[in-house]
């Protein structure tokens, strides 16, 4: 199904899903590479799983790409 720019619909949707979906596997390995440190030099507590300030940074930049995505999908006319 296409879309004219400044629309967006169902198939919209699901491509923009699928890529926020993709855009999470370099933060998820960020994350738990981090926490597999942590449990490697300080043992298990609760607190190797609080965030530090790489994965605060790169969580920001996972919600401006899938904002941008998003963006992006709505105003592109797929039509041509």
């Amino acid at each position: 199904m296409e879309s004219k720019a400044f629309d967006f619909n169902k198939e919209d949707f699901k491509r923009w899903a699928k890529n926020a979906l993709l855009f999470l596997a370099p933060l998820a390995i960020i994350y738990f590479s981090y926490v597999i440190d942590n449990l490697k030099t300080s043992g298990f507590s609760v607190e190797i799983f609080a965030p530090n300030l790489l994965i605060w940074g790169a969580l920001s930049l996972y919600f401006f790409n899938t904002a941008l995505d998003l963006v992006r999908k709505f105003v592109k006319d797929n039509t041509k």
